[in-house]
């Protein structure tokens, strides 16, 4: 599996920060105080849609304190593009995810419509 990490400035000169580190970081806090209490006698499985939701489920998962299972979707509506299309698999979950609480993490959450194919 091939990663992607954009180091060169001049790609993000005509961007916006719409949340700090720190403020994202906040918000997983929150996210992961509920799951803690919800889920403090049971295990779940943590997955993130690849690549996007890695680094998100990297830093939530940090802030769990009861037992989790990691595994991982590689799945894209936007094949390189800004404009989404139908749903591609790239990479199933690996576990039998049967009769598991599933809690799936993802980086970008628009129009829903992603998580809510791979949630089916």
């Amino acid at each position: 599996m091939e990663f992607e990490y954009i180091s060169n400035k001049v790609e993000l000169q005509n961007t916006k920060q719409l949340y700090t580190l720190t403020e994202i970081d906040q918000a997983l806090g929150v996210i992961a105080k509920q799951l803690n209490q919800r889920f403090a006698d049971e295990a779940i499985t943590l997955i993130p849609v690849l690549n996007g939701g890695l680094m998100t489920a990297a830093h939530l998962l940090l802030k769990l304190q009861f037992n989790v299972y990691v595994d991982s979707i590689y799945a894209t509506r936007y094949r390189d593009q800004t404009q989404g299309y139908s749903l591609e698999w790239k990479q199933y979950p690996n576990r039998d995810l049967r009769n598991q609480t599933v809690v799936l993490v993802d980086d970008i959450y628009d129009e829903g419509v992603t998580l809510s194919e791979v949630k089916a």
